[in-house]
């Protein structure tokens, strides 16, 4: 076992430092899971930044949120591994942990967290869990709807739009050019909520987009954990840290 710390929160800046080749097998089926994990934390990180700015046009708002939950889709596919090409967390911890009950317990509840958090109902009509939420809002996300089964989503999505009081343009300046009637389709399309007043729709689309918006924190914690889990299991001398300045 290396001497990698647990993590930064010493509030010191560090680089762990070592060479990929020495800590990370190609064919090493866990050393493959984590570079999963890393990839997706370094795209929740970006998108989480942006969806979480307090001044942007709504717009542009909704694309980050919609990017966000993208990425935790894709995520939480690693939580709950349907292909053998993702390993379990007992797996993992049997790995990276097996000798170290605190971390083993530490991972196993930072990952419990996320598990529940995406089984928690949320407060718009139908009360559907929050995962199947993100999923569907992925799925329009990456695809346009572009399926003959997709046609009665999109029509549902059209019609609630045109039930709206008022005037969509599409707007043309000097900076750029923007057809807001899509921007009215696209936010019925992930939040298809009939029967709401314009007021009760504002609220459960702010209320979804908290909740998403609070996903990014266990899950950033949870692919920390396994990081740095990971990388002290590395033979002792691969992995230095390095404090800076």
């Amino acid at each position: 076992m290396s001497s990698t710390p647990r993590d930064n929160g010493d509030g010191k800046r560090a680089r762990i430092e070592f060479h990929y080749a020495e800590a990370f097998d190609p064919d090493d089926p866990i050393a493959r899971y984590v570079t999963r994990l890393s990839f997706a934390l370094g795209d929740l990180r970006i998108a989480g930044k942006y969806v979480t700015r307090p001044e942007q046009p709504a717009h542009e708002r909704m694309y980050f949120m919609r990017l966000t939950a993208s990425h935790i889709h894709e995520v939480c596919i690693l939580f709950n591994p349907g292909d053998e090409a993702i390993p379990g967390i007992e797996d993992f911890i049997a790995v990276v942990a097996d000798q170290d009950d605190e971390r083993a317990d530490e991972l196993r509840a930072s990952h419990k967290r996320v598990q529940q958090a995406l089984q928690q109902p949320i407060k718009v009509p139908g009360k559907p869990t929050l995962g199947s939420q993100v999923s569907g809002i992925r799925n329009g996300f990456s695809h346009y709807f572009n399926r003959v089964e997709h046609e009665p989503l999109l029509i549902a999505a059209m019609r609630l739009a045109g039930t709206i009081n008022e005037k969509v343009a599409y707007v043309i300046d000097e900076d750029t050019m923007r057809a807001e009637y899509a921007d009215e389709v696209v936010n019925k399309l992930v939040n298809p909520w009939p029967g709401l007043s314009d007021d009760e729709w504002n609220a459960a689309a702010r209320a979804l987009q908290a909740r998403i918006v609070a996903l990014i924190s266990p899950i950033a914690d949870f692919l920390q954990q396994a990081e740095a889990a990971f990388l002290a299991s590395r033979p002792p001398g691969v992995v230095k840290r390095i404090d800076l300045p």
